[in-house]
């Protein structure tokens, strides 16, 4: 699916952006190909992926999640966008 074009998954950009929105796809592009290459990146997508599906389903179920993420998610769309060009 689009999680396997973009180099992995990201659920938690899903649970505030949705599924198939342009900023979910820039931040999975950026995270799974820019970031991770970072020692920092590395350990964060390490966490991500044992975590993440959980953090999303807590922004699912509990709404107030979501504006306390989305800035730091907002950062990494800004970044993506970026180093798009």
């Amino acid at each position: 699916g689009i999680a396997a074009a973009f180099g992995g998954a990201c659920w938690i950009a899903e649970a505030i952006y949705g599924q198939n929105a342009p900023e979910t796809g820039v931040i999975r592009w950026w995270l799974n190909t820019r970031f991770i290459k970072r020692p920092v990146g590395r350990f964060v997508m390490t966490c991500y992926h044992k975590y993440g599906r959980q953090i999303a389903g807590y922004i699912q179920r509990w709404g107030w999640l979501k504006p306390i993420l989305r800035p730091l998610f907002n950062l990494a769309l800004k970044r993506g966008l970026a180093a798009a060009g």
